[in-house]
This record gives C-alpha cells, structure tokens and sequence, in this order.
C-alpha cells in the first residue's frame, strides 16, 4: 500500500493546482512536502525499519482532510476588503534598537558560558546548554525574544511600497546571531522559509532561488548538525552523510509506526497538553502533567521525532488523524485566503506558519506550537497599531 501513497498525493496535487494555481497554499506545501518525503522512504535503499502498517491509512487520512477541508475553506472565505495595515515605523525602529542590544548582551553571555567548558566542544556545548535544564545555563526570559526577531524580519521582508534592502539584511543578521546562541536549526529555518515566501509573493525572487535555497539549507543543516556531533567528543555518535539525511527526513516515518493508538493517559492530553497546562495554573485542572518530551527509539538511527500526526494518533487513533487534519487545514486556509488578498496581519502570521507545514513530517508545529503562534500573532498586530491617546484621555488604539 505504501508504495502507491505517493502516487494519490501526486494526483491529489495536480487536481488541487489546477483548481488553486498557487504553490504556497497551505495544502500544496504540505502535498509536496509528504510526496517527496513519503516517495524517498518508499522507493529508496534507506536501511531504516518499515513502518507500521497503520501509517498508510494515517497519511492518507490526514493529507485528505487537510487539503479537502482547507480548500472548500479557502474558496467559502471571502477576500478581504480592507486597505493594507501599514508598519508602526516607531514600534519597528523601538524593537529594532532593543534587538541590537539584547541580541549581541544574549550570544556573548552564551558563548563565554560555553567557553568556560573549553573550546574543544564549543558548538555542541552551546546547543546543549540551551537545552539541558541541568546546565546551570539560562537565557531566562531573552528566549521569548525570538517571536520579536522573527516579527521584525517578517515585516521588513513584507514591506511593498517602501522596502528597505538595507534593513532587511539587519533583520537577517539578528536572525542568525540569534541562530548562533540557541544552535537551534529550526530557528535557521523559520527565518528563511518565512522570508523566501514573502519574497517570493513580492516577485523579489523566483522559484529557482527558493529551491536552491532550501537545498543548501539542508546540505549547510546537515554539515552543521555533524560538526556539532563531532564536537561532542564522542565519535560513536558521528553519522555519515547519508545517515544524517535518513535521520532528519525519513526517520519520523517508522517512529510513527512504534505509537500507540489512543494510548495517551488522559483525553486529548498530547494534543491539548497547552491548555491542560493553563487549566492547571489556574487550579482548574489537578490531574497530574505528565513529561512529553519525547525519548529516542532506534528505528535503527536513533530519532525522538514521529510526525505531526503522532499527538492525534495517541489520543485519538486514526479517526483523530482526520479530525485534526481537518480542523489545521481549515484554520490555516482561512488566514491564507485573507493574507493572499491583502490582509497585512494575516500574510505576516501565514508567513511564520510556512515552516511548520513544511515540517509536518518532522513533528507537529501548530496544536502543541499554539504558544508560539499566539505570541506572533499578538506581536505582528502590536507592529501594526498606533496607540492615540485623546484629549479626553481616553486610550485609542487604531489600524496604523
């Protein structure tokens, strides 16, 4: 059955462009992502595990519901009417001036952190003692101020009328030094996806460019991840090349296939674990919160990653799958719809979006990334607003 998956998605997209000629709707995204995906594990020579035989009808679920619900969704909504929200250039030079400060104050405090180990492992150091809660190390709340670096590239790369080349390319920079102090390629990419999209719909670039962007994305991604290793000190731990890509494109696959349907302790825990959470803080929820980070499974490289299918699959099983699939389609067409037609706001969170449909094959960057996306969102409208204050002293906020 697998090998034919590949095929239905293929056929699946042809109907779907022909109907939408867009190849950044969320649904072509997502298509082309799992057909390239879907078809090197199916018909490539990986020496990873076959999946479970679940996986089939999970993928097949999920992109069906998705792209059908996203589509009818997409053509329901209405285009937007409203004029262009323009950039608060206060807000933007205020939070420009904070990022130059914070930013460079955040990568000396993590480097001489790091440099106080030596210099033998500094680059898997650095990741490490982001991560590693017992490291002594602590970005404290500077790790929030990622969602305002990736809102100032956002609106720097999205300005139409009066794109300013110079101060995108600081945008850029801040980026990547803030990349520098977490290690974190997933930072790397948000930054990057989210800029080829903007650019791409500003006819800045072309499709040619995105391609061999992102597959020197991948190549520097996988150099990268191998020096860290390597920096480690440990050399049972170094991968060859094509371990590497085997690991991060095709491992969540037979990951997927060691899950268990409808086994997680309480309802909709791994899909709601955020609002349990919050339930939990506010001393309406006094169940017990169960650890999800993920622990690694050799399938035999090892992962701790299994598609953004596999919260659905363990609360719900498959009919879960569809549900959800469903439910993210839907909700991501809409701000498409309105973000293509003109709606500032909903253009620039669409464009922070990108990244996590083209991940979903890695893990799953909406229902449990919904702390994410909210801050983006209040951010990327707080850029845009001009706080009034009247003479009566009444406190006016208006469309900027």
């Amino acid at each position: 059955m697998l090998d034919y998956i590949p095929i239905i998605l293929i056929l699946g997209w042809i109907v779907l462009y022909y109907k939408v000629r867009e190849v950044f709707a969320p649904w072509s995204i997502m298509l082309l992502v799992w057909i390239a995906v879907v078809s090197a594990y199916a018909y490539l020579d990986h020496g990873l595990y076959k999946t479970s035989d679940d996986f089939s009808s999970a993928i097949l679920l999920w992109c069906s519901s998705f792209s059908i619900v996203g589509y009818i969704v997409y053509k329901l909504t209405p285009a937007n009417t409203s004029p262009e929200w323009e950039t608060n250039q206060t807000i933007v030079k205020f939070f420009t001036i904070l990022a130059l400060i914070i930013t460079p104050i955040a990568l000396y405090k993590a480097a001489t952190f790091a440099l106080s180990s030596g210099t033998d492992n500094l680059m898997y150091t650095m990741r490490d003692q982001v991560i590693d809660k017992d490291s002594g190390f602590s970005l404290g709340p500077i790790m929030y101020f990622v969602h305002v670096v990736f809102t100032l590239l956002i609106v720097s790369a999205d300005a139409e009328k009066h794109w300013n080349k110079w101060f995108f390319l600081l945008c850029l920079g801040i980026n990547l030094l803030f990349f520098l102090i977490i290690m974190s390629k997933l930072v790397l990419f948000i930054s990057i996806i989210s800029t080829l999209y903007l650019c791409y719909i500003h006819k800045r670039i072309k499709l040619r460019t995105i391609g061999i962007t992102m597959i020197a994305f991948v190549v520097i991604a996988m150099l990268f991840t191998q020096t860290r290793t390597t920096s480690s000190g440990d050399t049972d731990d170094t991968f060859t090349l094509s371990e590497l890509l085997a690991m991060y494109l095709l491992s969540p696959i037979p990951a997927f296939g060691l899950e268990n349907p409808c086994s997680s302790p309480i309802w909709g825990y791994e899909t709601f674990r955020p609002f349990y959470t919050i339930l939990n803080s506010l001393g309406l929820y006094h169940g017990k919160l169960f650890d999800l980070s993920r622990v690694f499974v050799a399938v035999p490289i090892p992962t701790n990653v299994f598609t953004t299918m596999s919260p659905y699959y363990n609360d719900f099983g498959l009919q879960g799958i569809a549900v959800m699939g469903a439910i993210e389609g839907g909700i991501i067409s809409f701000i498409y719809k309105k973000g293509s037609t003109g709606h500032t706001l909903a253009r620039n969170l669409y464009a922070f979006l990108t990244a996590g449909i083209a991940l979903q094959y890695f893990d799953d960057q909406f229902y449990l990334a919904i702390s994410n996306i909210l801050q983006m969102a209040v951010l990327i409208f707080i850029f845009h607003i001009k706080p009034v204050w009247k003479p009566d002293q009444k406190f006016l906020i208006k469309q900027s």
